[in-house]
């Protein structure tokens, strides 16, 4: 193998290895259908069960509220789905949405 593909190889790997977080799906990997079986009062622990870690875990204090971000595909578009907890740690409200920001390493607010 020349020098010039296997530093291509090591450059990619590296890259992959810093870029992915521990449990969090691909994008590709997951499906709107993934989020239909997660009903209201579904428990955290079932919540990563179902579809994994977010890349993206987000708390409102005021409202009482945590957020977890996901984004999956539906097509050839990239979708942002967003679970919403209350302070019991039960899921209150599922929203999707079209990923305004499909570049970026998380979800805009």
């Amino acid at each position: 193998m020349r020098p010039q593909t296997m530093g291509a190889l090591l450059a990619a790997f590296a890259f992959t290895a810093i870029g992915a977080q521990e449990g969090v799906r691909p994008k590709g990997k997951l499906h709107q259908a993934d989020f239909a079986e997660i009903k209201t009062g579904a428990s955290e622990s079932e919540v990563v069960r179902r579809v994994g870690q977010p890349i993206l875990k987000t708390e409102f204090k005021r409202l009482h509220e945590r957020v977890w971000d996901y984004r999956y595909m539906y097509g050839v578009e990239t979708y942002d789905a967003e679970i919403h907890f209350d302070t019991s740690g039960r899921v209150t409200r599922i929203e999707h949405y079209p990923d305004r920001c499909a570049m970026q390493p998380a979800p805009c607010r």
